[in-house]
């Protein structure tokens, strides 16, 4: 009895972190990071990672600084915490959402009509960065490019 307990609280254990875990994502194709899509969001966009966040696409190169650009869900009060971290409203540039290197399904096509941009960002991975940040209301779609030295 003592071993099917032991063994039902390992199972319960590890459906927990399972079902804790808001989202399973690999990195597109043409990223050069050895981290997980989930540590580069948690260092660059918010920590931790909540629940709400859904279908997280990252593409990235991180050493030394990083080049990325991300694309997931989320809430309206998600986003506005992401916002409310330093972002500042700015004019829809094309220029700022260019992605040549990272391959996403569907489509890397951010919505023009909202768009935000934080500069001399400083983060769990760079003293000194850019971020563009496109959000798209009407499906909860954010995109986020950005780089750190």
């Amino acid at each position: 009895m003592k071993y099917f307990l032991s063994l039902f609280a390992g199972l319960c254990a590890v459906l927990f972190v399972v079902s804790c875990t808001p989202v399973k994502s690999d990195l597109m194709p043409g990223s050069t990071s050895g981290n997980r899509p989930v540590q580069i969001f948690e260092g660059i966009v918010i920590t931790p990672i909540p629940l709400e966040v859904t279908n997280l696409q990252v593409g990235a190169h991180t050493w030394q600084g990083y080049k990325i650009a991300i694309r997931f869900t989320t809430t309206a009060d998600i986003t506005a915490k992401i916002i409310q971290q330093g972002y500042s409203q700015a004019p829809c540039e094309a220029e700022n959402f260019v992605n040549t290197e990272f391959t996403f399904t569907p489509a890397w096509e951010p919505p023009m009509s909202e768009c935000y941009t934080w500069n001399g960002l400083v983060n769990a991975w760079t003293y000194s960065g850019e971020h563009h940040l496109s959000v798209n209301r009407e499906n909860g779609e954010v995109y986020l490019v950005g780089v750190g030295a």
